[in-house]
Formats: structure tokens, C-alpha cells, sequence
């Protein structure tokens, strides 16, 4: 988690909407990259949790693992400030558009894949109607509609701006585990998700 939301500092670099990283807007990047770093550090804290530390967190990964993680970063920069450059094209347009091409590139890939093709064929009826449930959820929720509230948000804000509101997820995540399941986050992760919140309240103030 904390490498994929290395991407809210990505963004502030590729983002162009003032003109992008010429000598004349140096001023503006830093003050854009300023509230993108302490949201970072906001993630960092809140999703290590009481007794980890990020040396031993990355010690135990995959050197694999870490350099998909940061190339999901990079991909999701770029998407985010994508978005904002197709702000003429209507949310629901490229809602559609995206669960469309997720599901033709994910059955262009099933016939390839063995475990795929062995599943399906071993089956029975209600795993695949499980399985239909859940490509049902994740086309519709976490592909479409995703998708149109990000298009839309990004037709009133700036790539970065909005790349800091989606630095929230961990927050969020860490509230709805506080409420439905129980969860006490430690004194250092309750000031991770307190500078999540301040760098927001920052870009905000400083677009205003």
C-alpha cells in the first residue's frame, strides 16, 4: 500500500494543468509536491502499524513484488492526470468505456491461461456464479463507478489536488475498520491519518 500511494508524489511531476516543469513554475510544483510528501509520510505511518518499521516491512517483500508495486504508482500517476486531460469527455462516456475494455482485454486473456481454462471447465454451477458476482462488482463498482467519480471530481480539480484526495483511501479504510470490525490504531498511526488530513486541508486552502 505504502509503494501504490507513492504515486501522490508522481503526480504533482507530471502534472501540466500550470504549465508543467518549466523554470517559471518551479514555485508552484514545490508548492504542490509540499502537501503530496506529507501525505505520503501520513500513509506511511498509518498503514505500518504499532511495531513495524519500514526497513523490516521491505526486507520481507520480494524485490519483484516492490518494483510492480511502484510500476502500479507509476501507471496510476499517469491515469490520474490522463483523466484530467480528457476532462471533455463526459464521466459516463469514459465510465462505460472503461469497464468495456477491461472486460474484452480479460476474456482476450482467459484462453490463455491453463488454471483458467481447467476452472472453468471443473466448475460447478455456484462457484461460477460466485465468480460472475464478483466480475460483476468489480466491473460495475470498482471500475465504472470509480471511474466516473474520479472524471468527475477532475473536471473542478487538478491532477494533484485529486491525487491527494485519493491519498484519503488508507484513512478511510483505517475508519471503517474502527467502526465495523473493532480495530484501536496506535498513537503513530492516528497521526499518520491526522496528516493525510492536514495535507488535503493545505491543497485545498492553497487552491482557494
Amino acid at each position: 500500500a505504502i509503494l501504490v500511494q507513492a504515486s501522490v508524489i508522481v503526480v504533482p511531476l507530471l502534472d501540466r494543468s500550470d504549465g508543467g516543469l518549466r523554470w517559471g513554475t518551479w514555485a508552484r510544483v514545490a508548492r504542490r509536491l509540499i502537501p503530496s510528501t506529507l501525505a505520503l509520510f501520513g500513509v506511511v505511518l498509518l498503514t505500518l502499524g504499532p511495531d513495524a518499521s519500514l526497513a523490516a516491512s521491505v526486507a520481507e517483500e520480494d524485490w519483484r513484488g516492490i518494483m510492480f508495486s511502484l510500476t502500479s504508482a507509476a501507471c496510476y500517476a499517469l491515469h490520474t492526470v490522463r483523466l484530467s486531460a480528457y476532462g471533455d469527455v463526459e464521466p459516463t462516456a469514459q465510465a462505460a468505456g472503461q469497464v468495456l475494455f477491461n472486460a474484452l482485454l480479460d476474456l482476450c486473456a482467459m484462453p490463455f491461461s491453463a488454471e483458467s481454462r481447467q476452472w472453468l471447465g471443473t466448475a460447478g454451477h455456484g462457484p461460477t456464479r460466485h465468480l460472475l458476482m464478483a466480475a460483476s462488482w468489480n466491473g460495475v463498482v470498482v471500475v465504472g463507478a470509480t471511474t466516473w467519480a474520479m472524471s468527475y471530481a477532475q473536471q473542478a480539480f487538478s491532477a494533484s489536488t485529486a491525487a491527494l484526495a485519493y491519498a484519503m483511501e488508507p484513512v478511510c479504510a483505517a475508519l471503517i475498520a474502527i467502526v465495523a470490525l473493532g480495530d484501536v490504531l496506535a498513537p503513530l498511526q492516528m497521526l499518520g491519518g491526522g496528516l493525510v488530513i492536514l495535507a488535503n486541508i493545505a491543497a485545498a486552502r492553497s487552491n482557494s
